[in-house]
């Protein structure tokens, strides 16, 4: 038996059940990490990275993610897993879209297979981002709006507003 404790939270969007959104992912291949920025993030190393441009899309979404990279040659997980490797490497692509430091957003689905997209930044950055330091709960509303509907194609982001999100952890 273990606890439940808020691990990260911040402000962003819940998507609802992870086995009801359908993801369009060729709409996120414009952002998808390069070689290069997944071996920066560091999930994964240079070496497991080698055959990188070849992978399909959920292939380098989980290269990114620490969950992901840890299960990333156990047979059937991606078929198993499909949505939660995107849903836990999304943040990779809301991020290079809009210019914000890899990091400063979680993308996650949860142990109750909850999705969910928040700011998960500590203030004041390591470094300056201009994009990061201009964010406004009026513009981070719109872009998750608009990139929440572009990947899934489902018009009940059009209009969601911003709330507290908590990532759950059990230890």
């Amino acid at each position: 038996m273990g606890w439940y404790h808020v691990a990260k939270s911040g402000k962003g969007m819940y998507l609802g059940e992870e086995r009801k959104i359908v993801f369009q992912e060729d709409k996120l291949i414009p952002y998808l990490p390069t070689k290069d920025e997944a071996i920066k993030i560091g999930e994964m190393s240079e070496e497991k990275l080698k055959d990188y441009d070849k992978w399909p899309i959920v292939q380098k979404l989980a290269s990114v993610d620490y969950i992901g990279a840890y299960y990333f040659n156990e047979e059937d997980y991606f078929e198993d897993f499909h949505n939660r490797t995107i849903a836990n490497g999304m943040h990779c692509c809301f991020e290079k879209r809009y210019g914000y430091p890899f990091g400063s957003f979680r993308s996650v689905s949860d142990y109750d297979d909850n999705v969910m997209i928040f700011c998960n930044s500590l203030w004041p950055p390591k470094e300056y981002n201009q994009n990061l330091a201009e964010l406004t709960e009026e513009k981070l509303e719109k872009q998750l709006q608009e990139f929440l509907t572009e990947i899934t194609g489902d018009l009940r982001y059009a209009d969601k507003k911003l709330e507290l999100c908590e990532e759950y952890d059990k230890t």
